[in-house]
């Protein structure tokens, strides 16, 4: 096989792939693999086709060869980062997306995963820079335009998210997550009918990734909740959790702590740490700094119900789910070394932890005295 004839098979893959037909793409890939083992195209199509698959790790090793014969390709630089970041090593992602970014400036694709990677890690002003960097480069890029919603909607920024997720549907009318958001917005105004009936006549649940359509139908959920409409409201919260499910099953099931702490291994190695561990002996930091009250538990199992109990105190005030310990985890580590390590530090390294954790929360600033702050997340139990 000729390197022009691998070529020309190797596009005939990537129209398969676009259209969704997997199977068909890692076929051509794997003959033209067959014929030319080392052919960096067809490399980067396997690659691409293992990641749709979630075979990350399959991913990488097809890239790292593609990279071994064409270290300049800015798409391998990228796919390579794709794959640390889907296996949750962020600090690895983060390296290979910057030298895509030095490679070719107006890639928007670096700053779009490293926006993705600053929210994990907890710096949203980084991510909102990153994803409004992207949106330069690329302004009709719908998952930009989407995650800056999505972002402006978590904080507050209503009119700012509206806009996003408008622009987001001029071009995409089906994004998941911009009907979310603009659900959302909906919501917060109290337009009831209106956040339901956008989603439900949008919202196409074979377009998009299941954890966007668990968003959106959540939203749903909300709004027919809100309408008192409670069986349609259980219908959406089931069938968007069905399609998360069904995504996240097989890495919760296969995963192991050191790539997805939230994995069933991952949540066992983390519990026998501390059942071995006396975490009673851990010192209280000597200053009048108050500790937040964390509220946890299964989604819709009755915390934002608890929460405005609550909130009706005057002394109370609610993080309205704002992500502010997004960072810690990152920060701290999640192997059993890293668990040991923490509940060994001293006072001032717990203030320190507190002090960060009130400038995410409050502007560095901690409730008054007599005031309790209850940060309430469901995913803040991971």
């Amino acid at each position: 096989m000729t390197p022009q004839e691998a070529y020309e098979r190797v596009q005939k893959g990537f129209e398969a792939y676009r259209a969704g037909r997997h199977d068909e793409a890692e076929q051509i890939a794997d003959g033209v693999l067959g014929a030319a083992p080392r052919d960096p195209n067809g490399l980067y199509l396997k690659g691409m086709n293992r990641l749709a698959r979630r075979d990350v790790e399959g991913a990488l090793a097809s890239f790292k060869l593609a990279h071994e014969k064409a270290p300049s390709w800015v798409d391998v630089i990228i796919g390579i980062g794709v794959a640390h970041f889907f296996a949750h090593r962020l600090e690895a992602a983060q390296k290979w997306f910057e030298q895509a970014k030095g490679a070719n400036p107006n890639a928007f694709q670096p700053h779009l995963f490293l926006g993705r990677i600053c929210e994990k890690k907890g710096d949203f002003d980084a991510a909102l820079a990153n994803f409004e960097i992207a949106l330069k480069l690329a302004p009709a890029n719908v998952e930009a335009l989407s995650r800056l919603a999505r972002l402006k909607e978590q904080f507050h920024d209503l009119d700012a998210a509206s806009a996003f997720a408008e622009r987001a549907l001029a071009v995409d009318p089906h994004d998941a997550v911009s009907l979310g958001v603009r659900s959302r917005v909906d919501l917060r105004s109290g337009e009831f009918e209106s956040a339901a009936t956008r989603i439900e006549e949008g919202l196409v649940v074979s377009h998009g990734a299941p954890p966007e359509i668990d968003f959106a139908m959540g939203v749903l959920g909300e709004a027919r909740e809100k309408l008192g409409d409670y069986p349609a409201a259980f219908e959406a919260f089931l069938l968007g959790a069905k399609h998360s499910r069904d995504y996240y099953a097989p890495s919760y099931e296969a995963g192991d702590l050191a790539r997805d702490p939230g994995s069933l291994n991952g949540v066992r190695s983390i519990r026998a740490t501390f059942e071995e561990l006396d975490v009673q002996k851990m010192d209280r930091p000597a200053d009048d700094s108050p500790a937040p009250a964390f509220l946890v538990g299964f989604i819709r199992s009755g915390t934002t119900l608890l929460e405005q109990i609550l909130a009706a105190h005057p002394a109370v005030e609610t993080s309205d789910e704002s992500p502010v310990l997004g960072g810690m985890l990152e920060r701290v580590g999640t192997a059993p070394e890293s668990i040991r390590a923490l509940l060994e530090q001293g006072p001032e390294a717990i203030r320190e932890f507190r002090r960060d954790y009130w400038a995410r929360a409050r502007n560095g600033e901690p409730p008054p005295a007599g005031h309790v702050y209850l940060d309430k997340l469901p995913f803040n139990v991971f």
